[in-house]
């Protein structure tokens, strides 16, 4: 795995951003279009309960897995064809996989603005709901950095998974899938989304309630695990570029 070269990474993570942001502005637009008109004709969608951080927190969540897939099975083939160095492409893909979810947090904010604002003429009624790591500016800035790590984390780990059936076809997709169920749970879990994981017998309960501090000292030694998982991964992968 050569050096890295910062130029390639930059490259890189610009032409992922770009092209990622494209497709989930397209979903955004699809599924606003498609809440309107449920708001419109189905009386039971007629009331919206959010918040600016949780807005996208699930659809958001899955995007990004499924571009991870997709950054995995295809895009390393292609940057490895123009020259960029597998350290430049996993650098350039963790900033464009950070970058799309700091974008997705405003997109969010914007569009809960937009419902509020507009709630008087639209045949919804808008719940607001409280934020979920307290009022204030100490509670929003939590909140935030919990969704773009969250929605990180779903993005390398979708980006392992599709490198995983790429290089060691099924058998290391299945164990990376396996892997991936308990590690998002654990994280979903952790930030108080009272998931209980039970894959083949093992359980994992809910496991929010810890410290805010410790939670993310765990968030951040997770992802900092996926990142390793894809170096180790990368770093001496046989790729056809002709």
């Amino acid at each position: 795995m050569r050096s890295l070269r910062t130029d390639h990474a930059l490259r890189s993570a610009t032409d992922m951003y770009r092209l990622y942001m494209f497709w989930a502005l397209i979903v955004v637009g699809i599924s606003v279009l498609i809440r309107t008109v449920l708001w419109i004709f189905v009386e039971e969608m007629q009331t919206l309960e959010a918040t600016p951080l949780t807005l996208f927190r699930g659809p958001g969540q899955i995007f990004m897995l499924v571009v991870g897939i997709v950054t995995g099975v295809y895009a390393i083939t292609y940057f490895i064809r123009q020259g960029v160095t597998r350290r430049s492409f996993l650098a350039g893909g963790a900033l464009a996989g950070i970058g799309i979810a700091v974008s997705l947090q405003i997109v969010g904010f914007v569009l809960y603005g937009l419902t509020a604002l507009l709630e008087p003429l639209l045949p919804i009624e808008l719940h607001m709901s409280g934020m979920p790591y307290g009022g204030g500016a100490s509670g929003l800035a939590i909140g935030v950095s919990v969704d773009i790590l969250l929605i990180s984390a779903f993005f390398f780990m979708g980006w392992i998974i599709g490198f995983a059936f790429s290089r060691f076809r099924f058998p290391g997709g299945m164990l990376a899938i396996f892997v991936a169920i308990f590690t998002l749970g654990a994280l979903t879990s952790l930030w108080g989304e009272d998931v209980e994981i039970n894959v083949t017998g093992i359980r994992i309960p809910p496991i929010d309630g810890l410290p805010v501090s410790l939670s993310f000292i765990i968030t951040l030694i997770l992802i900092a695990l996926q990142l390793w998982t894809l170096y180790v991964m990368l770093r001496n992968a046989p790729l056809k570029v002709q």
